[in-house]
């Protein structure tokens, strides 16, 4: 089986820091007699230098405890995107019938002959790991690590943050597990998530006032002006869901600061709305005003704010890799009630070399989740859904472009929202934002809002939603003037239909829960 995957598969591998284990023998006692030879290697990963950003510190010292979890190919693959395409396409009759947890993994499930095998393989090590659900969990240290899939690991620092993190710049698997092991999340990847809200001093505005209503939304956009923009309504919702926003690099959100912001935008609504939060990979949210987030207090305050009455569930992840979207969604599938949207403001560039080309086919369920990003994907290829849109996009503007991307790739993004002058509160103190970081939590706020009207129906609430997105252009504010200026030209260029800038178009409430029956 290729080594190679679907974003609906969630396949991972975490490094983190824990406290220090007992030291482990790194040598292997003798397999049984019987078993296959797991002395031999096939090379997996081979980075050829490390990334701009992150400073070498020096070998990792060989006792630092990890806990470590594998990622398992998966089986049937063929038959999860086919039956993904057919609950997510509003022209078939099964629209709508989703699988449950129990039936995705029943059906991908890798073969057990084979789990048995690597736990058997990792007992030799004295190592006694747990199976879940394609995943294969243990502690170990860094030098037990380095034996398994014959590595050296170093220190490295992450210049803009600060982090220090473990990784190694190659590694393979044991022979008679290669065709079993997906990835080892992140030991080789330097894939530290960064958020996509920008902001600098000059961008503080004025003190809030009650119901404020900016003369220009040009100037300064609230949730009144994105109500009036894309037919918004006001009223909270009334029907039961989840709507989450997860956090990673240290990114708190403040109640204090969404109480403020509440009480200028939504001051009718009683009572006040706040949000819940889970702490997932020992995560933290704490409350005094200093560690008030940009990002999170951006996310946070634009999906209660637009979306109030939606039950929001602010997730604090430890980590600050790819580790902390695969764990969330491993989170979520153990739930009997998982959340309908998902808004996520943080990414990383694929096409950079501290991203693996196995590590950068993983991620969390596309089914309800929104993701601030855009361009052409240089690992996974195009959908079918996409086709025609793009095909008239690329065909517009012949060859001015070839070399400079895949035009074979994932074109991103399907959809946008406003990302300009976002007032927000942080600490205390009003200040404008921009930003896809914004995007994406408006977006979710109006999936979320849909969604409520639908189960008020007693209709499934939206899941994947991409077919369904190129199938009904319509239904999406199309934006036709603006560009992207990138890679030593003015970039792509909005037009009518799909582009690379501006998706299908911004969102129109009325007009998209009309097409879905809300």
């Amino acid at each position: 089986m290729a080594r190679s995957t679907f974003a609906f598969v969630f396949i991972a591998m975490i490094v983190s820091f824990v406290l220090a284990l007992p030291q482990i023998p790194p040598v292997p006692t003798p397999p049984a007699p019987g078993l296959p030879d797991f002395s031999q290697f096939i090379p997996v990963v081979n980075l050829d230098r490390v990334p701009d950003g992150f400073t070498d510190l020096g070998e990792a010292p060989m006792n630092t405890a990890v806990a470590v979890t594998i990622g398992l190919q998966l089986q049937n693959l063929d038959q999860l995107t086919a039956k993904l395409f057919d609950i997510s396409d509003p022209s078939n009759p099964n629209y709508g019938k989703f699988m449950s947890a129990d039936d995705l993994f029943a059906l991908v499930a890798p073969p057990k002959e084979l789990v048995d095998l690597a736990l058997i393989w990792l007992k030799t090590f004295g190592i006694i790991a747990s199976y879940s659900n394609g995943y294969l969990t243990f502690d170990v240290n860094v030098g037990v690590l380095g034996t398994l899939f014959q590595a050296k690991f170093r220190l490295y620092r992450f210049d803009v943050t600060g982090e220090e993190i473990i990784r190694t710049m190659e590694y393979g698997f044991p022979t008679p597990l290669d065709p079993l092991f997906e990835t080892v999340f992140s030991i080789a990847d330097f894939d530290t998530l960064i958020p996509h809200a920008t902001y600098s001093p000059d961008m503080r505005t004025s003190k809030f006032t009650r119901r404020q209503m900016p003369e220009s939304c040009s100037n300064t956009v609230t949730p009144i002006c994105l109500q009036g923009l894309y037919n918004i309504p006001k009223d909270p919702a009334t029907q039961r869901q989840q709507l989450a926003v997860p956090g990673f690099i240290n990114e708190y959100a403040n109640r204090q600061d969404l109480a403020a912001f509440m009480q200028s935008f939504r001051p009718y609504i009683n009572p006040a709305p706040t949000f819940a939060e889970q702490l997932v990979d020992n995560g933290r949210n704490p409350q005094d005003l200093a560690s008030a987030g940009i990002e999170a207090n951006l996310d946070i305050q634009y999906t209660v704010g637009i979306a109030p009455g939606v039950p929001t569930t602010f997730y604090s992840s430890g980590h600050s890799n790819l580790n902390g979207f695969v764990n969330l969604a491993r989170n979520w599938l153990n739930m009997a009630q998982p959340p309908s949207v998902v808004s996520i403001s943080y990414g990383f560039n694929e096409n950079q070399p501290f991203v693996t080309a196995v590590g950068a086919t993983q991620g969390i369920p596309e089914v309800g989740a929104e993701f601030s990003a855009g361009g052409f994907s240089d690992h996974f290829s195009r959908p079918p859904y996409q086709n025609n849109a793009v095909n008239a996009y690329l065909g517009s503007i012949g060859a001015q472009y070839s070399g400079r991307f895949n035009p074979a790739g994932r074109a991103y993004p399907d959809v946008s929202a406003q990302g300009k002058n976002i007032s927000i509160l942080k600490g205390g103190q009003p200040i404008q934002v921009d930003g896809t970081s914004a995007s994406a939590p408006i977006f979710a706020s109006v999936i979320a809002l849909i969604n409520d009207r639908l189960i008020s129906k007693g209709k499934p609430v939206l899941g994947f939603l991409n077919p369904g997105i190129y199938s009904n252009p319509g239904i999406w504010n199309d934006i036709t003037t603006g560009n992207n200026p990138s890679c030593e030209t003015n970039g792509f260029s909005a037009q009518s239909g799909w582009d690379p800038v501006t998706g299908m178009g911004t969102p129109s409430f009325q007009r998209f829960a009309a097409a879905v029956g809300a």
